[in-house]
């Protein structure tokens, strides 16, 4: 299950990785699996309510922003569900609010400092009249394992 986000610009790449993902692990890509929304709260948790009245409903959920993943873990709770028990859910771009949410939101983390510096520089470049000498820049994220995702529940 995918929540994406209809106006980021990796929107598309995120979908890519999971359609990848899925592939990778032997698992059909369903597009009834995907909702295409803002990244707000309120479209988070109507993505949630959704994929929860499905015949079949997850057992975890991808959101491309912790905030689709926030309002998707709201969702889940006023049905009942333990999240990081009943249902996992991971969210994308750690905002602050990630780890002190109830459970606290796991997480991709982009190297938001480093994608600044980054793209200050090819701008500093454009400025100055010259072609920047990379049009394109993809920094690794790092998985910021939390509870929302069940993991606590495999440690020692």
């Amino acid at each position: 299950m995918v929540e994406t986000a209809t106006e980021l610009i990796c929107a598309g790449d995120r979908l890519a990785g999971y359609r990848e993902g899925l592939e990778r692990n032997g698992l059909d890509y369903d597009p009834a699996l995907v909702a295409n929304m803002p990244t707000t709260e309120a479209a988070g948790h109507q993505a949630m309510a959704r994929f929860l009245a499905l015949d079949e409903p997850p057992d975890a959920v991808l959101a491309c922003s912790d905030e689709l993943a926030l309002g998707a873990m709201n969702a889940a709770q006023e049905q009942g569900l333990v999240v990081g028990q009943d249902i996992g859910v991971i969210g994308f771009d750690d905002i602050p609010s990630a780890a002190y949410c109830r459970p606290p939101l796991t997480t991709i983390r982009q190297p938001m400092y480093k994608i600044g510096t980054r793209l200050c520089r090819m701008l500093i470049q454009i400025v100055e009249g010259e072609k920047p000498k990379e049009r394109q820049v993809v920094l690794p994220p790092t998985l910021v394992v939390r509870e929302s995702c069940g993991a606590h529940r495999h440690s020692p």
